[in-house]
């Protein structure tokens, strides 16, 4: 059997509450309230990331806007203790 793959927190919920499965679930994301459905939060020494990757307009990055929103983005990841890449082919990392 090949794995479902759903896009919408709603259809994703669906899959859950029928069985089909499990999910992370962003914490802010939400979900319909249901009794088939339980919220379990992850604990232990393993903490779950992110990734995200910014995308500007070939040549944007040098607008002063869009590298301020950058940097801006950058320095938020570094607070919260995440990790920033550089930028590649096709895209801007954060």
């Amino acid at each position: 059997m090949s794995p479902t793959t759903a896009v919408d927190w709603s259809a994703i919920a669906a899959l859950v509450a029928g069985g089909h499965g499990i999910c992370l679930l962003p914490r802010l994301a939400t979900f319909p309230r249901s009794d088939a459905l339980v919220r379990v939060p992850l604990t232990g020494d393993v903490v779950p990331t992110r990734r995200l990757v910014g995308f500007v307009r070939r040549g944007g990055s040098r607008t002063p806007l869009v590298r301020a929103g950058l940097r801006a983005l950058r320095e938020a990841a570094a607070e919260s203790g995440g990790a920033h890449g550089g930028a590649h082919s096709g895209g801007s990392g954060l």
